[in-house]
This record gives structure tokens, sequence and C-alpha cells, in this order.
């Protein structure tokens, strides 16, 4: 709990005029800065007498400081003390006319102003100080009274009295209480506080017949006149000035003419007395006065957005006005009627969607922004549709929303993209043998540009080591240029280096098929350098190139990838003639017929010899005579890999291996009919019932003499076992084993079906089985 307040609002007898806070507690010190109050509260206490009070924590009772005054020649030692309190309460008053029986309801009651600072609940426990007179008629010295808990009550004043009646009341929320005062005034003559509604820029007119003197009573029916206005008996037909600065006219029959002040809204008032001709009675005339909010309006505009980067709009983008209003409101936001076709329009991230509401505050954070399409630009690219809202609401038939859907159009600047070379890491290739680049040997190299149009004219160079280079065809190159980005070279034949320009896909036409022929008797590494420019052919940045360098190992041996096959949960063993299989030193190319062992898997050579487990948990081991035996991983079926890597003792060369671990999916025999069961109307089935009837999995098999079981009816796990709906109506029972229990729909012949899933543990199908009712 905190509190604001001031302490010299307290009389102390000095001079208030130059009163200052010169010590808390005795402390000269402690002036301006928090310090700990008696109960380890917090308060800081300013020169100027404000202080601001934090409360100790769930914390009941009082806690206090000092705090000493200066006029400047005398001081004074105070002690402020402040109640923390669980449940409030406080005083309330009401009137009511003599002989005239009061009711007040919960909103207007006794609970009205009270309440509990945890949220708990209360309720009126006592009255006067006893909880008996809760919920019962009491008598009071000048009348009945008769109170609810929920703080509702009535009151029936004594006959012919008048003056006032008062009686305590206590709050509780079953563990702490408050008391407090209720006063009921019981008069001749009572005026009540009157309310009317005004529309700014329009004078309010009201007639004797509405006007201040119907919210007036009179016990005895007396005429009634008003005789004075804000508390002036000169005032009565005159012009008057009302508080929030409006013209108020008020005659003495309760009819008036109200004028709203120019540039204010909201709740204005005067005071007016009524008289019967020997008592009076005051009360306020309220009145709210109100606009009618005019619509906004935005602007279409067009907006530059820079390829490949978001565009963060902002809130002068929108074009917001509010000329119709006579004091314009401020933007709320704006909707979105209407989405962008090519790129996306996003709020913290989060894609918009047609409707959406984005808060000023949402554009001030930079929170609303378009993305263009990933390398898209192009004029006129994009647009959405948007309604600027303002802050102005919809009371009184008001429209805070732009009545035209604006559009935001979008253009987006292309920026150059830098071309890009596709090649593969490395590769092997024999001493004297050619190495081509090309698709059909899974070894080709190409380069691609995003924004280089089909005509465009890009460049590649291409520079080789040990070796030449000749392109697979040289239709559309040209080799003859010369300017900044370079000058040609070469002719496309046992070319150590060339440089030409074509189309993206004339040259990689030509690279579809490029041979390398290493330095004759070479051995060793050899590479072919690729350098691509896109000359600045589309959008700013100019010229952009891609570099990228092929690796050839040029051997005389090479490990060449290979691939092995075997079932689910059967060990694999190379080499083996049953299976069929070779070792690994099999898929080695030797022409010179090396000495070759295998050294090492997956780079490791401290494993030969031992099991490694496999990129997919499977167990491996490689002799280095290339022999090796393979374990696959428990039921399962799919691709495992590892490396391996042959030397002679001074050159090496690595390879790949894949191993494709099989397994047959289960099959099921449905039927020749349609149908795979029957039985007659109303005639249950029970399976397996030899020789007439058989279980589910009798018409299943399984290439691989897998174990086969139903793990779900019509979809479900959890309906093995349980008895479910088959699709007409009937009920049926499934085992995992394949047993099954059917009751068909009463009186029915048709059709019925339900699905089982059958698994061999590692792969499972589906099937619908039919039973067939007859009668």
């Amino acid at each position: 709990m905190q509190y604001l307040a001031s302490v010299l609002e307290n009389e102390c007898g000095l001079n208030m005029e130059n009163l200052a806070v010169v010590a808390v507690n005795e402390d000269d010190e402690n002036v301006g800065v928090a310090i700990n109050t008696a109960q380890g509260g917090s308060v800081t206490v300013n020169e100027d007498g404000t202080f601001d009070y934090t409360a100790p924590y769930d914390y009941i009772g009082q806690d206090s400081f000092t705090v000493s005054f200066s006029d400047g020649e005398d001081t004074v030692l105070a002690s402020i003390e402040i109640d923390l309190i669980n449940v409030y309460a406080s005083d309330h008053s009401y009137y009511t006319l003599n002989n005239q029986n009061l009711f007040v309801s919960s909103t207007d009651g006794l609970l009205s102003l009270a309440g509990d600072v945890d949220d708990e609940s209360i309720s009126i426990t006592k009255i006067n100080g006893s909880s008996g007179n809760v919920a019962t008629s009491v008598s009071l010295d000048h009348g009945t009274l008769y109170v609810y808990s929920d703080g509702a009550f009535s009151f029936d004043p004594t006959t012919d009295f008048t003056g006032v009646q008062s009686f305590e009341f206590t709050v509780s929320d079953g563990n702490s209480e408050a008391t407090a005062t209720a006063t009921i005034n019981v008069v001749k003559l009572l005026a009540s506080n009157a309310n009317f509604e005004e529309l700014h820029d329009d004078e309010l007119i009201i007639t004797d017949y509405e006007g201040l003197l119907t919210f007036a009573e009179d016990a005895a029916s007396d005429p009634l006149t008003i005789v004075a206005v804000n508390d002036d008996d000169e005032a009565v037909s005159q012009a008057v000035t009302t508080r929030m600065g409006g013209t108020v006219t008020v005659e003495s029959d309760g009819s008036f003419d109200y004028t709203p002040p120019g540039a204010s809204f909201g709740l204005d008032w005067f005071s007016y007395t009524v008289s019967d001709g020997t008592l009076t009675s005051t009360a306020f005339a309220f009145i709210d006065v109100y606009r009618v909010n005019q619509a906004p309006a935005g602007s279409s505009n067009n907006v530059n957005a820079i390829e490949d980067t978001p565009y963060v709009f902002d809130e002068e983008d929108f074009g917001f006005t509010d000329p119709n209003d006579p004091f314009a409101d401020a933007v709320a936001g704006v909707k979105i009627t209407s989405l962008p076709t090519n790129g996306t329009l996003n709020r913290d991230g989060v894609a918009v969607s047609a409707d959406d509401f984005i808060s000023i505050e949402d554009i001030w954070a930079d929170l609303l922004a378009f993305t263009p399409a990933a390398n898209a630009s192009g004029s006129a690219y994009d647009s959405f549709g948007f309604k600027v809202q303002d802050t102005g609401g919809t009371e009184h038939g008001g429209t805070n929303l732009d009545t035209t859907e604006r559009t935001m159009a979008i253009d987006v600047t292309a920026v150059n993209d830098a071309p890009a070379n596709i090649v593969f890491p490395e590769k092997g290739t024999l001493k004297n043998n050619n190495f081509v680049f090309s698709t059909a040997n899974n070894t080709a190299i190409e380069i691609a540009d995003v924004d280089a149009a089909a005509s465009s004219t890009v460049q590649l160079a291409l520079i080789g080591t040990q070796g030449t280079l000749t392109l697979a065809t040289t239709t559309g190159l040209s080799f003859s240029f010369s300017d900044g980005n370079g000058a040609g070279s070469g002719d496309g034949t046992a070319d150590a280096t060339m440089t030409f320009r074509g189309t993206v896909s004339a040259i990689n036409a030509a690279l579809n098929g490029l041979t390398f022929i290493p330095t004759s008797n070479y051995v060793g590494d050899a590479t072919v350098e690729l350098v691509s420019n896109d000359l600045g052919n589309s959008g700013s940045g100019g010229a952009l190139a891609d570099d990228d360098t092929v690796t050839i190992h040029v051997v005389n041996f090479l490990a060449n990838d290979a691939s092995y096959s075997t079932k689910h949960d059967v060990t694999l063993t190379a080499p083996n003639m049953m299976q069929m299989t070779n070792g690994l030193l099999y898929y080695v190319s030797n022409p010179q017929m090396l000495s070759l062992d295998v050294v090492a898997i997956d780079g490791d050579d401290t494993i030969i010899g031992d099991p490694v487990t496999t990129a997919m948990g499977g167990t491996l081991t490689v002799e280095a005579d290339g022999s090796f035996v393979y374990d696959p991983p428990a039921s399962w079926a799919g691709d495992d890999w590892f490396s391996y890597t042959v030397s002679d003792g001074t050159d090496f060369s690595t390879a790949t291996i894949i191993l494709h671990v099989t397994n047959s999916a289960p099959t099921f025999d449905e039927g020749l009919m349609g149908y795979r069961y029957s039985t007659t109307m109303n005639q249950s089935i029970t399976a397996p019932n030899e020789p007439w009837t058989f279980g589910l999995l009798h018409y299943a098999d399984d290439d691989d003499g897998d174990t086969l079981t139903i793990t779900a009816v019509n979809g479900d796990p959890d309906n093995l076992d349980q008895a479910i709906s088959t699709s007409e109506g009937g009920t049926i029972t499934v085992s995992a084993d394949g047993s099954f229990d059917y009751t068909p729909p009463t009186d029915w012949t048709g059709d019925d079906e339900f699905d089982i899933t059958i698994s061999d543990g590692i792969t499972s199908i589906t099937v619908t089985i039919v039973i067939r009712i007859t009668s």
C-alpha cells in the first residue's frame, strides 16, 4: 500500500506561509530520503511537506513517524500516525421526505464506499454494535431501520418527524472489521441532483415540464420555485457561469437554457435552490457535455521498399487527419482491410490477417513491416488496403474509423544478387585418367543467378592446376572481350585457364561434361577454381562475383562409393558368398595392384578391428583387409552409412558405404467377394472359432516371417480390447492377436465395416474389414 499526502495540511500554530519540514524522526538528514517508520514501513518526507509512504508487508495496525516543522523562527515536533486497515468503511448521508419510507439498494447502500484491500468478500455484520440487528427490524429514536448484509436498507421515519437520524454500521471480511456512520436527513422539502446530456455546439433548452423542479419534492405538496442559482438569490433569470465555463439561465419555474463552454467536453454543473415559501433545499444539476465523433481520414500512399529488406511503416505513411471534428482526435491505429498478395505484412514477426487492428503504439515501436518475397522487385509490386482509426470513440453514434478504404502501394527497388557456384567439395581420379564433371557422373558443377534474365550475359573464369580443362561445348560462349570486369582468355579446349561469357544456361551446358586432364603421371591434389561474375545485370550494387574451388585428388588407387543390402535384424557379413557380398577393397580401383589396407572408419584410424556404432545406431566391425560385419539396429529399417579410408602406406583415398536395411510390409487378403466375413441378421460372430471362422491375422502375411500384431482399431490404439461402434452401428471388440467379437446392428442387413492396423514391429498397414449381414 502506498500513500501520497502532505503533512503541512495539518495545523501546527506556525506561520503557514513560510512553513517547511526541517527534520524527520528528529534527524535533519532524513528530509527527502526514504527512512523506516516505527513498524517497518518506508516514508520519504519532502521539505514542502509532501510525503510518500509504503506500508510494511501484511501489517494491520498503526504506524508512525515524527516531523519537525519550522517557519524560520520556531520549530514544532509533530507525530504523524497512519492507521493501516484491511477493511475500510466510509460515512454515508441520505435524504428522505418526512412521512415517506426510504429504501436504498445495495448499489448505493452502506457497502458502496467500503472495501477490502485483499479483495475479499465483505458484508454488514453489526448495526449500532450488535450483530443481532442485521436482517431484522431495529427501532431507532426516530423510525424503524432494516439493514441487509449486502448494505441495502430501508428506513421508515416516525410520523411527522423531521430532522436527523444516525446509526453505526460495521463492515467485516470475516477477519477484520471497520465501523462508520450513516446519517438520514428527514426533511419536508428535498431537492435532488439532476442529470442532463448535451451535444457540444448545441444549446440545451429544458422546459418546466422536465426542468429542475421535477427533481424536487415537498412533503406538504406546496408549490415550489427556484429561488437561487449557485447560492445567489439574484441569479434567477440571469445568465450565470457554470463550473466548467458554460452559461446557464434558470427561471423560477425550473426551466433553463444552457450553452456549453467553447472548448470543453465532459461534466459541467451548477447548483440550484428550491423553496416552498418557507423551507429551502439545494442540489446540483449535472450536464454531461458530449460530442459525436466524426470519421477521420487517411491518405492512400506509395512507399518504396528495398529488395530482400523489410519496409517498416511509420505513422506518416498512413496520412492520418481528423478534419471533421471541432477538436481533432489523435490517431489510434490502422485497420488492415485487405492483404498484400506478393509479400507479407507482419506485426512483430507474426503475419497480419485481414481486419486486424494495428495500434499506433505498435507502429511507433516499428512492429508493422512489409517483407517482399525473396529476390523479388518491381514497380507497383504489391499493395494492401487500410482504414485509419481515431481516439474519439463511437459513443452517441459516433464514427472512429475512416469511411473510405485507402491503398498502400509498394514499389520494391531491385538490389543486385550475387551469382552462386554450385560445386562439390572434393573428388578423386586415377593417375593419367581424365575427370569428367557431369550430372551423369554425379559430379556436375553449375552456376546460378536468381536475378539474371534468361538472356542476360554473365562471366565465368576457370583456373586449373596440375592439368588442363576442356568444355563440353562452346556454343553461345564468347572468349573475346575486355572491360572493367575482365578479359576473355582461352578457347575452351585444353586450357589451363579460360575466361568466357554467355547466358547462365549456355555456360551450364558447357560445364556439363567439362573434362579435367591431369598432368601426365602426376599424383597429388589438383584444383579447379570457378570465379563467376554477374556483370551487374540486375538492380543496384554493381557487379558481384562468387569464387569456389573444387579439389581433385589424383591418385594411384581410388576408393569408390558402394552400397549393401540386408533385411532388418539380419547380420550382414562381407565378403560372404551366401549373401553375395564383397569386401570393401573390392570397390577400390587399383590398376597398379598395390598392397592396400583399410586404415580408418569415419575418419578414425584407431578402431580397425573393433566394434563401432554407425550413424543410425547399428554395430560395425571392419578389418584391415576390408571384410566387415554389420548388425542393424534392432527392429529398424532404413539407410545407415559409414565412410572408409584405404592406404598403400603413403597415399589415402576415402569413400562412403550405404547400408540398405530392408523390411517387407505386411500384406492382407481382403477376400475375393468384397467382404472378409459374413453372418445373418442379428447373429454375432466370435473369432477364431475354427474350423468355421478364423481370426483377423489368419489372412495377414509377412514375407520376412515377422510376427504380426494388430496395433489399432479405427486408427486408435486405445480401441484395442474395447467395444466400439462400426460404420453402420454394430459393435466390435478386437484384440492384438486378431481375435474379435462382433454384434451386428439390430434388424439390419448390408455391409458393415471397421479398420484395423497390422504391424510387423517396423512397418504398419491399415486395412478395412467388411462384414456382410444377410437375411
